[in-house]
């Protein structure tokens, strides 16, 4: 995982993920999977998205990475790289997938 801008906080020792959010600017998260590899969830109470990786953290897995103010996520994979164009405005989220 690599993160690009705004501020990192790991929050894995308490609450059991790791965050970071991007602030004002271009910001960009590479993910070392395919996307199927992780479920993607929005919550609009908070505007922020949550990627769960899905194989094991102990078979080289990510966790929990929750994100906010990212424009984009990179993922890298035997497939990829596919990019998630991440346009957040109010409650609603825009997302797209970009080979």
């Amino acid at each position: 995982m690599f993160f690009s801008g705004g501020k990192s906080a790991d929050a894995t020792a308490d609450a059991g993920y790791d965050y970071f959010d991007g602030g004002s600017g271009d910001d960009v998260l590479v993910l070392e999977g395919m996307p199927t590899r992780y479920t993607t969830t929005f919550d609009t109470s908070t505007g922020e998205l949550t990627f769960t990786d899905k194989l094991p953290v102990e078979y080289g897995g990510e966790g929990t990475i929750r994100i906010k103010n990212i424009e984009k996520v990179s993922y890298f994979g035997p497939e990829g790289p596919f990019d998630l164009l991440v346009n957040v405005t109010g409650v609603s989220g825009d997302y797209s997938i970009q080979a």
